[in-house]
């Protein structure tokens, strides 16, 4: 089974595939350059579809949502997405994207 990882966002790096057996734990890790920082975002993208909202943290540490799980480390500036209990409909591109911090200023 391959997982094939994108990103979206500036200054963002991810692997460019990652290859698991089913059954599997699976880590994709995101890193990240960015001065404002308000929140990572997870998605999912299968052929020819939008992608699916996974996961976003805000906050650092583990949020569990079922059969994805994803931590975020702010000082370091990482995040990686689990993958637990691969399956083949798992099979999919992975992306991470970060939200800036937005000042609003007066016109």
């Amino acid at each position: 089974m391959c997982l094939i990882i994108g990103t979206a966002g500036q200054n963002i790096g991810q692997p460019t595939e990652v290859t698991a057996m089913e059954g599997a734990i699976v880590q994709i890790k995101c890193t990240y350059q960015t001065t404002g920082f308000n929140g990572l975002s997870w998605y999912q993208q299968r052929d020819g579809k939008a992608p699916t909202f996974l996961s976003y943290n805000v906050l650092d540490g583990l949020e569990e949502k079922g059969h994805f799980s994803s931590f975020l480390n702010r000082s370091k500036r990482y995040s990686y997405l689990l993958v637990k209990e691969l399956q083949m409909k798992d099979s999919a591109s992975y992306l991470c994207a970060v939200r800036d911090t937005v000042t609003m200023r007066p016109l």
